[in-house]
């Protein structure tokens, strides 16, 4: 398998404080990887440095061979990382259609006004809407493609974000706590939707605190700790690490 990440010695400070410690880790092509740890281990940390929001204080971020690191952020997006945070982040006055298509505006070229105003564009924007609606349809929401996005409920925004997010066709999909809030049904709905992404092709690296849904799903784990890598392996060996149970899973069960 082909190597679309590879972060090496990632290191951040805030002031006095280490959020990161000397962090290293890869995914592979069609791998699907998870990042674990208690509150504060410095997850969402990591995915602001992977994805430009923050720049390292030391460390480099490689996307399939070339060093990104100190890229800005819609650099990053634009060379293939697609990305979903811990809040819902949809455009409140738009269908759930439209906050799909305006996730293509880098692939296609056309600017935001462009992606929503009728009569722009009309060829592009023609297949705009069909590439949407094929999206909507891996997650089930094909019918509501005409509703306000916000109408929905909960689950069904956050899979609206991630189809916004698959809209750019990245090499890596990055999910930031996919199945916060969600009951036990939605998280049922939303694992079924990440094994057909799976079989797409589609490469994602995850941050989940739902363990049922990382042991699940996961080839591999990363388990932070304190800004540090404490363990790594497969959800089978990392369930039964008396480092990582002591530090988290011991905690939540």
């Amino acid at each position: 398998m082909s190597e679309i990440l590879s972060v090496h010695d990632m290191t951040q400070c805030f002031g006095g404080l280490n959020a990161l410690k000397g962090v290293s880790m890869h995914v592979d092509q069609g791998e699907i990887v998870g990042v674990i740890g208690p509150n504060g281990a410095g997850k969402t940390t990591l995915f602001n440095c992977i994805t430009g929001m923050y720049r390292p204080t030391k460390g480099s971020v490689r996307m399939v061979g070339t060093d990104i690191t100190g890229w800005r952020p819609y650099q990053i997006t634009a060379y293939g990382f697609g990305r979903t945070f811990q809040n819902v982040r949809l455009f409140s006055r738009m269908s759930v259609l439209d906050n799909v298509i305006v996730g293509m505006h880098i692939s296609t070229r056309l600017s935001f006004s462009q992606m929503i105003v009728v009569g722009k564009m009309r060829r592009t924007m023609d297949d705009a809407v069909h590439k949407a609606e094929e999206i909507l349809k891996i997650f089930g929401l094909y019918e509501n493609r005409y509703e306000m996005a916000t109408s929905l409920p909960y689950g069904d925004q956050r899979k609206v974000e991630i189809a916004r997010a698959l809209a750019l066709e990245p090499k890596l999909l990055l999910l930031d706590e996919p199945a916060a809030g969600m009951n036990e049904i939605e998280t049922e709905e939303l694992m079924n939707t990440v094994y057909a992404l799976r079989e797409r092709g589609n490469t994602i690296l995850l941050i989940e605190h739902d363990m049922k849904f990382v042991m699940n799903i996961c080839d591999r784990l990363y388990v932070l700790n304190d800004g540090a890598l404490i363990a790594e392996g497969s959800p089978g060996e990392v369930r039964t690490n008396p480092v990582v149970i002591e530090a988290y899973l011991g905690k939540e069960a």
